[in-house]
């Protein structure tokens, strides 16, 4: 089994106050493990335990505002607070994001989802969904 990230990017940092909000951009980083190894996990056991996997953490990430639910386009604008292995949503900044490293072998389409990332304002909240 793969693992994805689609990243949910809201538009302002004020959308985090918000009870609902649906994403105005959706992009997907596609099997980029080593992008994944350095976005800090909460509420994953294996970041947790793990001192090397923490020790390549770089990228922030926060759980959502409790009253916070995100609109997701692929189920016909349901509203969710769960990715799809039933983990709490955590988001982080562009500004966040954008410092990590993809690797070498990373196909056109990551390189260009992080190309959008770091265009950017660096405060832009982005919802991370795990899939």
């Amino acid at each position: 089994m793969s693992l994805h990230l689609r990243l949910l990017v809201l538009r302002h940092e004020t959308d985090l106050e918000h009870h609902v909000i649906d994403p105005i951009d959706q992009l997907e980083f596609n099997q980029e493990y080593a992008l994944f190894f350095q976005i800090q996990r909460h509420g994953r056991d294996a970041a947790q335990d793990d001192p090397h996997t923490q020790a390549n953490e770089c990228v922030k990430t926060m759980p959502l505002p409790k009253q916070l639910q995100i609109g997701l386009a692929e189920y016909n604008s349901d509203r969710t607070r769960q990715d799809r292995y039933g983990n709490e949503l955590t988001f982080t900044t562009a500004g966040e994001l954008g410092v990590a490293a993809l690797s070498h072998e990373t196909t056109q389409i990551n390189k260009a989802v992080m190309a959008y990332v770091r265009a950017l304002p660096p405060k832009t909240p982005i919802v991370l969904y795990w899939h």
